[in-house]
């Protein structure tokens, strides 16, 4: 009997310790995520404010420590494909959070009818 109680406890701090790795992982998709939509915010306001201007208006983007004059086209082209690819690496962090929302139920399932052995 102690070799089965040994046993089950072993799985049970597997099962505590994958599970606990699992929640910071979650974590850290968490953050990425609400990241990812503050610069999606930020340069939807950046392409909003671009389409205000007149195609004659001056726009200078920073280099380093510089300004450097940019037209206008290039520079709303540039945010907008920016915006794209946010956008993109949004829904992939948020397909790999529903995938661990996923993997985080079975693995606290498992270590429950662990503990309950």
């Amino acid at each position: 009997i102690p070799g089965i109680i040994m046993s089950a406890a072993r799985e049970l701090t597997e099962q505590h310790a994958t599970f606990q790795k699992m929640q910071k992982e979650h974590a850290e998709l968490a953050e990425t995520r609400a990241t990812l939509m503050t610069q999606i915010n930020e340069n939807m306001l950046a392409e909003a404010e671009l389409k205000r201007l007149d195609d004659d208006d001056k726009i200078f983007k920073m280099v380093g420590p510089i300004l450097v004059p940019q037209e206008h086209e290039t520079a709303l082209e540039t945010v907008q494909r920016r915006i794209e690819m946010l956008k993109k690496n949004f829904e992939a962090v948020n397909d790999q959070i529903t995938t661990l929302e996923k993997s985080l139920r079975t693995a606290h399932m498992a270590a429950q009818k662990a503990s309950s052995k």
